[in-house]
């Protein structure tokens, strides 16, 4: 149900710039790229995007903005995961981070964006 969450999240967010990716997002975009915004403690999802009138678009989502940290569980939801969430890389479509739990332990979630 997470996956399925954060795919929901990241899919509103691109719909907002014309882009459908309901169907996961390797539907419509691909060139995946995640770098991290250091002052502001975000991820920044960036991919190369069909938009639902056929034309190509280059589309970049801070993550912070689609979900957050919950007991070291990337939420859809919250907001602000990259004040607890570290490391984040791509493999595929797929987000690994690892994310700090209250008690200070680490959980290393992965949420596959196309499930």
């Amino acid at each position: 149900m997470l996956s399925s969450n954060v795919v929901l999240a990241v899919s509103f967010a691109l719909s907002a710039v014309g882009v459908h990716a309901w169907g996961g997002i390797s539907e419509s975009c691909w060139d995946f790229k995640l770098q991290q915004d250091l002052p502001n403690h975000d991820q920044l999802f960036s991919a190369t995007c069909q938009r639902i009138d056929g034309s190509l678009s280059y589309e970049t989502i801070g993550l912070n903005d689609c979900f957050g940290n919950n007991e070291g569980w990337m939420q859809c939801g919250w907001s602000d995961f990259g004040q607890s969430c570290y490391a984040c890389y791509l493999t595929g479509s797929t987000l690994n981070c690892a994310c700090k739990r209250s008690d200070g332990s680490l959980s290393q979630p992965r949420v596959d964006l196309n499930s």
